[in-house]
């Protein structure tokens, strides 16, 4: 084959067509610098469902820490005698506890039969560990001191025997408080037949009556070889001693037809008439020396005072009969009962507070700072043993073992309050006081 020669070119024809193409096309720019990577949004954000997740988990991890390990608070409590009775809310065991709760406040009572039981609201702060060991009191029991008929007991003047007299066998006696009591005789069996029996504010000395008749004891300091008896006059009523032990005063209503109270000296030599109940319908009263010695008490079925200096007698109250009073210790008032034996307050201004509270005289003790008292309600197995606040009338209770022969009366309280002194079917007996707190 014959080969066919190329086509020539026109270059110029080839720069005219090119040169045309560029003025009709415009430009081509050039190309453009690339990009930076930028990932899209959901390549960019993170997986937040995970994230939330996970923290979830940790908060319920720790909060399941907290609340196992630190969260709950920790009660140990340990009980002696370990058969003690622990209850907290609903839950019951005995001797000892070791338990969780939650915190806040529980009433724990812890109790066992024969001890005085344990009561307290018990405050649990978050994650504290409380220890509570606690030693159970034994309930006090009334402890009989003179298996005797006894009768007129009063501490001696130093408060560290009680003197009393024993009627069956016609003496008096003197039991020394020692932790095992010893009794001696301070006199003869010379005294049958006793109505009445005041001792002299050093217990040296005595009033007592036969019969009508008023004789004076001289102990002679217990010696039973030198003591005396004298006679005092006829007509010689209620008597009592002046708180200095120096002076006497007594109702005196001979078969003359004198009614006076008289103020004497210790051997009756020197009688002074103090007041004369001529001109009132007062007769045959009982009469009482105020703590401070400067008024007397004067009652029948009124109660009135008598200033010993003034000689002025007032009448305190006459709205209710009145059938027993007694001075308190500051001599500013008396407590007294009226015909239903309800106690009240009386001031030397004729102020009547009445306490609420049913009992006779020989059932109380007055405190020796004058706002309380303790008192006895009921008897036997329904004995209460209380003591009440002047101020308020509040009660609180002391805490023994009851027997159904327990009846109290003339209660002595000894110097640091702790024991009570009293009789209780005639025989001389104490008591242990406990308010039934504990002190932990």
């Amino acid at each position: 084959m014959e080969e066919q020669p190329l086509p020539q070119l026109d270059l110029e024809q080839v720069i005219d067509n090119s040169w045309n193409q560029q003025q009709q096309s415009p430009p081509t720019p050039p190309p453009s610098p690339p990009k930076p990577f930028r990932p899209t949004k959901e390549e960019h954000r993170p997986n937040l469902k995970l994230i939330i997740g996970g923290l979830i988990g940790l908060i319920a991890i720790g909060l399941i820490i907290f609340f196992v390990f630190f969260y709950r608070a920790t009660l140990n409590v340990s009980v002696s005698p370990d058969t003690a009775s622990i209850k907290i809310e609903d839950l019951v065991a005995s001797g000892n506890l070791n338990q969780k709760f939650g915190p806040g406040v529980y009433s724990l009572k812890i109790e066992a039969p024969g001890f005085i039981s344990f009561s307290q609201d018990l405050a649990l702060k978050t994650g504290e560990t409380k220890n509570l060991n606690l030693t159970l009191r034994a309930l006090p029991e009334a402890e009989t001191l003179v298996a005797d008929q006894t009768q007129f007991v009063v501490f001696d003047d130093e408060r560290q025997s009680l003197l009393y007299l024993a009627p069956q066998k016609n003496q008096a006696f003197r039991l020394f408080l020692n932790k095992e009591p010893v009794i001696d005789p301070i006199t003869p069996d010379n005294l049958p037949n006793i109505n009445d029996f005041v001792w002299s504010p050093n217990r040296q000395l005595a009033f007592f009556k036969q019969g009508n008749a008023t004789k004076q004891y001289d102990f002679k300091r217990y010696d039973l070889l030198t003591q005396e008896i004298r006679d005092w006059p006829t007509g010689v009523g209620s008597i009592d001693w002046r708180p200095d032990n120096q002076k006497v005063a007594y109702y005196f209503a001979p078969e003359s037809g004198e009614r006076t109270i008289i103020r004497d000296n210790l051997v009756n030599s020197e009688p002074e008439r103090i007041y004369n109940f001529a001109d009132t319908t007062i007769s045959d009263p009982e009469i009482a020396w105020s703590p401070d010695g400067k008024s007397i008490s004067v009652l029948t079925d009124q109660l009135f005072v008598l200033d010993v200096f003034t000689k002025e007698l007032v009448a305190l109250q006459d709205q209710e009969v009145v059938k027993e009073a007694r001075w308190l210790p500051n001599s500013n008032q008396l407590i007294y009962t009226d015909a239903a034996n309800n106690l009240k307050l009386v001031d030397l201004a004729g102020t009547v507070t009445d306490l609420k509270f049913n009992a006779r005289l020989n059932q109380l003790t007055i405190l020796p700072d004058s706002n309380s008292m303790i008192v006895t309600r009921g008897g036997g197995n329904s004995l209460e043993i209380l003591k009440m606040d002047f101020s308020d009338g509040s009660l609180n209770p002391y805490q023994f073992k009851t027997t159904n022969n327990l009846t109290p009366i003339n209660l002595l309280l000894s110097d640091d309050q702790q024991t009570l002194f009293f009789t209780s079917g005639g025989q001389l007996s104490s008591l242990k006081l406990d308010t039934g707190e504990y002190d932990l």
